[in-house]
């Protein structure tokens, strides 16, 4: 069982048969912590998920202490100004689908896969997707299940001079109409959804940005259910 955030992006291009990294360099021959920045990509790793193949990302990058409040870095008594953050993640895609899942936070996500399709020469080709919260909304609002609901909402308002954004969180906004104004005046940038599924209803934070965030315990072949679902059906 797990939870977490996925990303979706989509397949411009067929994939590269093998993987690949960018460019290695040092983080630093003064520094004393060992380490170099790169980012690689492993394709046709072992997949976990049934239904999709997987890769494996390596995102490798130099950090700096500078400008970051009560920070303090030491490694054998040295004072450290860099280090390297290491993240691995995998992602799950579907190249007949053109659908491609990072399971990871949306920036790690970003940067990584920008690094990689500009060394790629055109082989790694993906694009991130957004998706219509409007449509998810209003789709919610349509059904008749009991298990369909809105927790949550963060709402950009249109030519706002004075509150750019709106907020509302609780049990029972689903109809609320407070939310539903606010929903008809700005632009949906995030929802906190009850989504009716088998075998049991999701709940999960969904970006307009693309992003998929679950905010209970799922099945991993849920999760990217519920993934796709939302990228097909409403993925602009």
């Amino acid at each position: 069982m797990q939870n977490g955030t996925f990303v979706i992006y989509g397949i411009e291009e067929t994939l590269p048969n093998t993987g690949f990294q960018t460019k290695s360099w040092p983080l630093s021959r003064a520094s004393p912590w060992s380490g170099t920045v790169f980012t690689s990509i492993d394709l046709g790793a072992p997949s976990p998920a049934a239904g999709y193949d997987c890769a494996v990302i390596i995102h490798r990058k130099a950090v700096t202490a500078e400008g970051k409040s009560n920070t303090r870095w030491e490694w054998r008594n040295n004072n450290v100004k860099s280090l390297v953050e290491v993240t691995s993640f995998p992602a799950y895609y579907k190249e007949a689908e053109k659908l491609f899942f990072c399971r990871c936070g949306r920036n790690t996500a970003c940067e990584a896969l920008s690094k990689l399709c500009k060394v790629s020469g055109g082989g790694l080709s993906l694009t991130k997707k957004e998706l219509d919260l409007t449509l998810v909304k209003n789709h919610l609002l349509s059904s008749k299940s009991e298990h369909s609901m809105i927790n949550g909402a963060w709402i950009s308002r249109k030519n706002a001079e004075t509150i750019k954004s709106q907020a509302a969180f609780g049990k029972k906004i689903t109809n609320n109409s407070n939310l539903l104004n606010a929903c008809e005046e700005g632009k949906i940038s995030n929802l906190a959804v009850q989504w009716p599924r088998k075998p049991k209803p999701i709940k999960a934070s969904i970006s307009c940005c693309g992003s998929v965030h679950f905010l209970a315990e799922h099945d991993l072949g849920e999760c990217l259910a519920f993934v796709e679902y939302l990228a097909v059906r409403f993925g602009v």
